[in-house]
């Protein structure tokens, strides 16, 4: 889940706003894509959308594959591939949730340990679980397609954050949930 905070004095991304040229697309499970002056940051779902009268803005909550993924449980009776990428497919074929798997990794799908669906996954719990077995790093597009990259190639979306302005700045990476959080104060 990701959260966007808005600053919209003219009530542009108010739902309730019966003048604003969205209005009444503004509802929950609209597709959302963020951009910065390139190509896109992140896409997903819009799960909650809201205004503040008070605060003359709001926030609009969405949800990514990775949300999807960590919700859906993977069927016991589910045949899961020995190779890491197949894996992922069967487990989210099996679910019935609508992630597409971009293309391979570089170097193949390499083979994994023999795993059962009957200990009871979740489909990202399995998929993450699966990629560290074979120095892997799963990982959501810009086009909300599941990825994987080599552990030893971090991945680099080309983005910069820098300024003589910055009074401190610091970084948190964390492979568990596999997101960063650059905080500028």
């Amino acid at each position: 889940m990701w959260v966007v905070e808005t600053h919209d004095p003219e009530r542009v991304l108010d739902p309730s706003n019966a003048e604003s040229q969205f209005y009444p697309e503004l509802v929950a499970g609209l597709p959302i894509r963020l951009s910065a002056a390139g190509p896109d940051i992140r896409t997903g779902q819009v799960e909650r959308i809201w205004y503040s009268h008070a605060d003359r803005g709001g926030q609009i909550r969405a949800t990514d594959a990775i949300s999807r993924m960590a919700q859906a449980e993977v069927p016991d009776d589910t045949i899961l591939s020995s190779t890491a990428r197949n894996r992922g497919i069967n487990a989210i074929n099996a679910s019935g949730i609508d992630v597409v798997v971009g293309p391979g990794v570089i170097g193949g799908d390499p083979d994994v340990a023999d795993l059962t669906a009957e200990d009871g996954y979740r489909v990202w719990q399995l998929i993450a679980r699966t990629a560290r077995e074979v120095h892997l790093v799963p990982y959501i597009d810009q086009y909300d397609r599941l990825r994987y990259r080599a552990w030893a190639a971090p991945l680099s979306r080309g983005t910069v954050i820098a300024s003589p302005e910055l009074v401190d700045l610091s970084a948190w990476t964390s492979d568990e949930s596999l997101f960063s959080v650059v905080r500028v104060l």
